[in-house]
């Protein structure tokens, strides 16, 4: 296991960030496809910060929700689904390198 100290090479970098953002992309993808339909009709929207964790393997470690929330229960609910439901995600080195990940998911009514 590698410190947090240690630094991320630039190549890694990239790589870290081409991975994250494949990440975002599947579960966003998801999350507005499976928008809860009473949300809808609520016209609920919000951010969930989803914090997750990731084995090796891909496989979801744990997931937790982020103080940057900003979301009813059903949204919140709706967005741990879209991180569960779409795990196991690719495996990568990189992980073995930093395997904890924070993002956004945005509930937006058009």
């Amino acid at each position: 296991k590698l410190s947090i100290t240690e630094e991320i090479s630039e190549i890694d970098v990239n790589i870290l960030k081409e991975y994250k953002n494949s990440l975002v992309a599947k579960i966003q993808k998801f999350a507005i496809k499976n928008y809860p339909k009473r949300s809808l009709n609520l016209m609920e929207e919000g951010t969930v910060e989803i914090i997750f964790k990731l084995k090796i393997d891909g496989n979801l470690e744990n997931i937790k929700i982020g103080a940057n929330t900003m979301a009813s229960e059903r949204l919140i609910k709706a967005a741990k689904k879209a991180v569960e439901q779409n795990a196991p995600y690719d495996s990568n080195k990189i992980l073995e390198k930093k395997n904890e990940f924070s993002i956004l998911i945005i509930y937006k009514i058009n």
